[in-house]
């Protein structure tokens, strides 16, 4: 049984295109890994970030704000003294936690 060149050369050709599809499959998978790996340290650290800020301002008893629609009085403080202060150029500010 005698191969031609033109099967030879074929059969070559499909023998490296599934060795470079399968090389380009496992670097995409790859990166995909990499990639929600790379979200996730992310999002561990923003998270980290966020705590260790409130974890402060827990620590230093609040943090004063001007009140507005968006941060209004907490009530839960409302028998904490000086909750609702003024500064003396006339800014009222409110206590959050």
């Amino acid at each position: 049984m005698e191969f031609s060149k033109t099967k030879i050369f074929v059969g070559i050709a499909t023998g490296w295109t599934f060795v470079v599809g399968g090389s380009c499959w496992f670097d995409i998978h790859q990166i995909d890994d990499e990639v929600v790996e790379l979200a996730a340290v992310e999002g561990r650290s923003h998270y980290n970030k966020d705590m260790i800020f409130r974890r402060w301002i827990a620590l230093q008893g609040g943090l004063y704000v001007p009140p507005s629609e968006h941060t209004s009085p907490n009530h839960y403080l409302k028998d904490i003294p000086n909750r609702d202060v003024v500064t003396t150029g006339g800014q009222p500010l409110t206590l959050v936690n």
